[in-house]
């Protein structure tokens, strides 16, 4: 918790007493996720703090600009086989548009895929073609200017055997 004070006029020494100040701060906030989209969404939370994690096995459109987007393991397990899942992520304002930075991305190399779409579903132009291995870590994607929506699709398949860490986007939105 920051608090920057800034005091407007003279206020300096009379009579040897220094003057005396003192701050109310009513409701101090509860941190947390705030949004009821998140699979950790907090409804105690009065302030969100950035921490809303978005599980492709859990929804199938969310908006936000924040939060990270993690496969059905989550961020710490491995995603599971035999899936093949499929989300929206909507910006919050008209003018923005989704970004991803993918800070963890490990696929098996040969079967389980991550393909992004520059829209509203699998219909819109391919962003990012089927990708696996650890093709897509450290990279960032953006929906493009003309993508009227702002919102990215991403769908995810694995195969029947083999599974891996999978991967951990953290959700932005820019605006061009």
């Amino acid at each position: 918790f920051l608090l920057d004070l800034q005091l407007q006029g003279d206020y300096s020494v009379l009579n040897n007493v220094i003057p005396t100040f003192y701050l109310n701060v009513e409701g101090g906030g509860q941190l947390g996720c705030t949004n009821t989209e998140a699979t950790n969404y907090n409804e105690e939370a009065t302030q969100d703090d950035g921490s809303c994690e978005f599980n492709i096995a859990s929804s199938t459109q969310v908006t936000t600009c924040g939060g990270i987007f993690v496969d059905s393991g989550g961020p710490d397990g491995q995603y599971i086989n035999n899936e093949d899942q499929q989300i929206t992520i909507y910006p919050e304002n008209i003018d923005e548009y989704v970004s991803l930075f993918f800070s963890e991305f490990e696929f098996e190399g040969c079967c389980d895929f991550l393909t992004i779409y520059d829209g509203e579903s699998t219909n819109a132009s391919v962003l990012v073609p089927g990708s696996n291995g650890t093709s897509l870590y450290g990279q960032t994607y953006t929906a493009s200017e003309t993508n009227e929506s702002g919102a990215l699709t991403i769908t995810f398949t694995s195969d029947l055997s083999v599974t891996y860490p999978g991967w951990v986007a953290e959700i932005s939105c820019a605006t061009y």
